[in-house]
């Protein structure tokens, strides 16, 4: 498997014959404006370290806040746990979450393909991409809504 860092690979290939040059030309000019014509507006999804870009301003600040809230509801405090061992999970809970992340960006990238040759939606591309929605809706909005209430706190200390 490709890293998701790299772009989609794409080892896609057309040969046209036929014994009239016109012919084969116009041919293949008419299914390369047909593919372009059926790319879409997610071919972001499918460029060189779009990934690198969603893990170094998005995933990373996340997970850190995240931990951050777990030390803040902590109970290892007054149990006598030694600070290594909950350096040990919190390191192992930001692991788990860029893992996560990864299935998730690979999943998105198999929803969403970068060209879709058949026009009319599928029963379980619809279903796949509702299940992905979900799951973004339900991770990012509790993310903004603990960042507003964050910042909304900080601004009225001052």
């Amino acid at each position: 498997m490709a890293s998701p860092s790299e772009a989609t690979p794409n080892t896609s290939s057309i040969y046209i014959v036929g014994e009239n040059e016109t012919w084969t030309s116009g041919a293949y000019k008419n299914v390369i404006d047909s593919l372009q014509e059926r790319s879409n507006k997610r071919e972001w999804l499918h460029k060189t370290n779009i990934y690198d870009l969603f893990i170094w301003f998005i995933i990373i600040p996340l997970s850190f806040f995240s931990i951050y809230k777990i030390e803040h509801f902590s109970f290892f405090d007054n149990q006598g746990v030694s600070s290594v061992f909950i350096v040990a999970l919190y390191l192992y809970f930001f692991i788990i979450v860029l893992n996560l992340f990864r299935m998730l960006f690979n999943y998105a990238r198999w929803v969403f393909p970068k060209m879709e040759l058949i026009t009319s939606f599928k029963k379980g591309a619809i279903l796949h991409r509702i299940i992905l929605g979900a799951i973004s809706l339900a991770i990012f909005s509790s993310f903004i809504y603990d960042l507003v209430r964050l910042t909304i706190k900080l601004l009225l200390h001052k």
